[in-house]
């Protein structure tokens, strides 16, 4: 398992919780829920310390990697991954790239990714073939002629597939871009 480092900065969780990484961590150890449940520990922060929903979440994967019960990127149904970029293209321009096989071919093997759901202007979700895991694609418009790409490849089978996906996406989305702004 590599060395643990929390999602976020101190700051931030500070700002939005009242308390660091470290003061988290140490009134979930006081508490003794290094031996409870993820259920538990997420109601316990829900109804000891009135955490919202989102951070309840985050605070208590990131216990669960500091404790040694979850590596990162790791979900009940596997490992996980994002990579967001904004890029400068239409949002129409980007979902057509994913959700038509030719084009899509200009860029990315046919044999990795298979859509199973295509949803205009912006969703394209499918399988990933190399390992059957679950690719979803989001695109949302930032401005005038521009697009933030959002590809969330989910039930990833362990950690170094998962790091592996993390830094192949970036590459596979420069692919993409430098096909589009080529035109052919």
């Amino acid at each position: 398992m590599s060395e643990f480092r929390p999602s976020t900065s101190d700051d931030t969780i500070r700002q939005a919780t009242g308390r660091d990484w470290d003061g988290w961590f140490q009134l979930l150890n006081d508490s003794r829920m290094e031996s409870r449940t993820r259920a538990e520990i997420v109601t316990f922060l829900e109804n000891e310390h009135s955490v919202s929903s989102w951070w309840r979440q985050m605070i208590t994967s990131n216990y669960e990697q500091k404790i040694g019960r979850r590596a990162k990127h790791e979900k009940p149904d596997g490992f996980e991954i994002s990579v967001t970029r904004t890029l400068d293209f239409p949002v129409g321009k980007i979902y057509e790239a994913w959700a038509d096989d030719e084009e899509r071919a200009r860029w990315m093997r046919k044999s990795d990714f298979n859509p199973t759901t295509r949803k205009p202007p912006g969703t394209v979700r499918g399988r990933w073939l190399p390992n059957d895991s679950r690719i979803d694609v989001e695109m949302s418009e930032v401005g005038e002629g521009r697009c933030q790409l959002r590809v969330m490849h989910r039930k990833l089978p362990n950690e170094e597939a998962a790091l592996r996906m993390k830094d192949l996406w970036p590459i596979t989305i420069d692919r993409m871009v430098t096909k589009l702004q080529a035109g052919n």
